[in-house]
């Protein structure tokens, strides 16, 4: 966690251009850069910085200008957010899905457990988290894979376990063809070997799933129906101008399918229109209620 072995030159350490205070009373090291910072934060927020920085200096210890330097075995880029979090109190909205994560282990590592409800608390506002309407609420929370496999990773680490199955159902449906820079590939090695394979056997239990729930929907079990629905008069030419199309909608993204379908553009009266919207909508939380076993999470979630 920490070091107090012979430190190189401090001549040889860079600053950090914002968190490097003149009146600073401790100054830590991380990747070679110091942070020049108060104490009363840290002591007031962390047990685990309050007894480092009670322990006397040691004799291999650093310092500068008569302040001890403590080396701290952390990631530069997510100490500097962990910084921001401790010194200047921001709102959350200037971080994403894998900041908080960063921010969450290390506030756990230093056990602050105001930062790590904060983090929480943001990573709420911004992704979706347990039930069906906390998927519904914040599903384009997860319209990035970088960002979505980065917080599968990081909550499954911590514990989160609200956020596991919003995450991996983004997983499985992400479209990881598609030419687009290198996002497919620096999402996929976010994920281990074994979650790769998650995500391709938790491809196919979801179309076993899906396959079984278009033959309970009217508008996927047949295409030329003579009725609407089983008790309506009305005989619509077509339910789709393009049958094949819709059901491959459907297939890939069949949760985003069901609940924002409002109409169907081939037919249906206004009466079965409505009953088939309750229908899918009923069809959605269902079908989300079962992701953990389709996906095969219940262990991760038992886990956490």
């Amino acid at each position: 966690m920490a070091s107090t072995e012979d430190m190189m030159n401090t001549d040889d350490l860079g600053a950090h251009d914002r968190y490097f205070y003149p009146d600073g009373n401790i100054i830590l090291v991380v990747d070679d850069v110091k942070f020049k910072v108060y104490r009363g934060p840290l002591i007031q927020q962390s047990t685990v910085f309050a007894d480092m920085l009670a322990m006397p200096p040691s004799s291999k210890q650093g310092m500068m200008d008569g302040i001890p330097i403590i080396r701290l075995h952390d990631d530069f880029f997510a100490f500097v957010d962990f910084m921001e979090v401790i010194f200047d109190a921001p709102n959350g909205e200037e971080f994403n899905g894998s900041a908080f994560v960063d921010i969450l282990r290390l506030a756990t590592k230093y056990n602050m457990p105001r930062i790590v409800e904060w983090a929480i608390t943001q990573l709420k506002k911004q992704y979706p988290h347990s039930d069906f309407a906390g998927w519904e609420a914040k599903r384009h929370g997860f319209d990035d894979p970088v960002q979505t496999a980065e917080v599968f990773v990081g909550c499954r680490e911590l514990g989160l376990a609200g956020f596991l199955v919003p995450a991996f159902y983004h997983l499985v449906t992400y479209d990881w063809e598609i030419e687009e820079e290198v996002t497919p590939a620096k999402a996929l090695s976010v994920l281990s070997a074994e979650d790769h394979n998650r995500i391709s056997r938790g491809r196919l239990r979801l179309l076993r799933d899906l396959c079984n729930l278009a033959q309970e929907l009217p508008e996927y079990s047949s295409f030329r129906p003579n009725k609407c629905l089983a008790r309506c008069n009305h005989s619509p030419s077509s339910v789709w101008k393009n049958p094949a199309t819709e059901l491959a909608g459907f297939l890939r993204d069949p949760l985003g399918t069901l609940i924002s379908r409002t109409s169907i553009p081939g037919g249906l009266c206004h009466g079965c229109s409505k009953e088939s919207e309750a229908r899918r909508r009923a069809a959605a939380q269902a079908l989300y209620s079962r992701l953990p076993m389709i996906f095969q999470l219940e262990g991760d979630l038992q886990d956490t």
